[in-house]
């Protein structure tokens, strides 16, 4: 365990972070520094579609979580990529630089704090190394600066690990939880022929271990989250709410694997599987939750465009996007839709139509909007249909119906 603090990357982490490329980017940086100007706004924009490209563990992790210089650490990236990276973080340096002196006693504090806890996390290194089958793994931890007291949170991509520092919540637990991924990541292999995808089972368990059996303060954390989740409607479709839900019914057979010196994560994951199917089928017979919680939902008919792109990181409301076959609508109005909720048909002259038995949801009957796109008019209209709240948004072309899904103010 190799414990750093650099400022390379800091400045790659930080705008990372801000340019919410992803929905697991953290916020609070993006709270931290407040409104953006359109130039900010602009490179950020470059960045993320640089690192849409490369991906999570794509090389740019292993080129910037570095103590090199950034003039140093660029030289691993290809001539084009360097000169974005080097525009973008360089526009950002003195603000970064700023957070990071600001917080350096506290990230201080946290690697003396792991030099002292050396033993404490030598022994549990000793336990993932037996279960996991794994002797050794080397990670370079990089600790960064958070400007938040309570929100923060880790990563392990790349072969990096990164663990954000307030200046008040103990996020030794998330630190564990992390190593642990490490020794997951050794075994992908493994976990890759499982009947449960690689995401979902690494952050099953990950989430199982911390902040399932070990957190920080009273309380039960793990199974507060499932709580949440199910209050807010969220499904195992909703990515943490899956891995809470996933992670708090592995708990105490992890606990037990761990602590039993016969078990091995080859014995393990059969088990973990029966557990996967079980609340798969448990959530099939319950049917949908969205229509159980407090969140609206938006429905989105039609090819994947500017709208969907608009509203898919909301967290006010659940969102779904679907094409026109009747069998797509049956699935969204026998099982989701509640009252209240949103949706949004997207038509073209040229694609699919709204099923017959739905067209009720139109505004005014098909052959009339047929017509005004045949002259090259576009229609944008709100009525209320079924209890809901019916959004048309129709044009000529795919093209002119992006541009509306842009400016649109009827989806909101």
């Amino acid at each position: 365990m190799d414990v750093r603090i650099a400022r390379t990357a800091h400045l790659f982490h930080v705008v990372d972070q801000l340019s919410a490329w992803d929905q697991f980017c953290h916020s609070q940086y993006a709270r931290h520094f407040g409104a953006l100007s359109e130039q900010d706004r602009a490179l950020l924009a470059k960045h993320a579609e640089l690192r849409k490209r490369r991906g999570w563990g794509g090389g740019l992790e292993q080129a910037l979580y570095t103590d090199a210089p950034l003039d140093v650490a660029l030289r691993a990236l290809p001539a084009d990529e360097a000169a974005v990276e080097r525009e973008v973080l360089g526009h950002f340096a003195a603000r970064v630089d700023a957070l990071l002196e600001r917080e350096r006693a506290t990230l201080e504090a946290f690697q003396a704090r792991l030099a002292a806890e050396s033993g404490r996390i030598a022994e549990f290194a000793r336990r993932c190394a037996r279960f996991f089958g794994s002797p050794r793994v080397d990670v370079p931890v990089f600790l960064i600066a958070d400007p938040d007291d309570h929100d923060c949170g880790g990563g392990y991509n790349g072969g990096r690990l990164t663990l954000e520092v307030p200046r008040k919540d103990d996020v030794f637990p998330i630190f564990l939880h992390e190593i642990f991924h490490a020794f997951i990541e050794t075994r992908r292999p493994l976990l890759e022929r499982s009947k449960v995808d690689y995401q979902t089972l690494n952050e099953g368990l990950a989430y199982a271990l911390s902040p399932g059996l070990i957190h920080a303060g009273s309380g039960d954390p793990l199974a507060a989250d499932v709580a949440a989740d199910a209050a807010a409607g969220k499904t195992l479709a909703d990515a943490f709410a899956r891995f809470h839900r996933y992670g708090l019914a592995l708990r105490p057979l992890l606990k037990e694997a761990l602590d039993d010196p016969r078990q091995t994560l080859e014995t393990f994951l059969p088990r973990a599987a029966d557990v996967w199917r079980a609340l798969a089928e448990v959530e099939a017979a319950r049917g949908s939750t969205y229509r159980l919680g407090s969140l609206r939902s938006l429905f989105i008919f039609g090819e994947e465009g500017a709208l969907y792109g608009r509203f898919t990181k909301a967290q006010d409301r659940h969102v779904f996007q679907r094409g026109h076959s009747a069998g797509e609508y049956d699935e969204m109005f026998d099982r989701h839709t509640k009252s209240g909720d949103t949706v949004a048909l997207l038509l073209t002259l040229d694609g699919p139509r709204v099923p017959a038995k739905y067209a009720d949801l139109l505004p005014k009957p098909w052959a009339e909007i047929e017509a005004a796109l045949k002259k090259g008019e576009t229609v944008e209209a709100v009525h209320p249909a079924r209890d809901l709240r019916v959004v048309v948004l129709a044009a000529p072309t795919k093209a002119a119906l992006n541009r509306l899904e842009e400016e649109t103010q009827l989806v909101r």
